[in-house]
């Protein structure tokens, strides 16, 4: 059996995954600069003086 869909609803999927792929690319890239910035700090900080 064949599902139809609707070429509308075939843009919408589309258009989800699209945003959901870069809303997961854009999280964990903030993620990870402010991860690495806390270990940079927390290990190479440069001292006050």
């Amino acid at each position: 059996m064949i599902a139809y869909i609707d070429p509308g609803l075939g843009g919408l999927v589309v258009q989800s995954l699209i945003a959901g792929c870069l809303t997961v690319v854009y999280f964990f890239r903030n993620s990870f600069a402010k991860l690495f910035g806390f270990i940079k700090r927390l290990f190479g900080g440069k001292s006050k003086e």
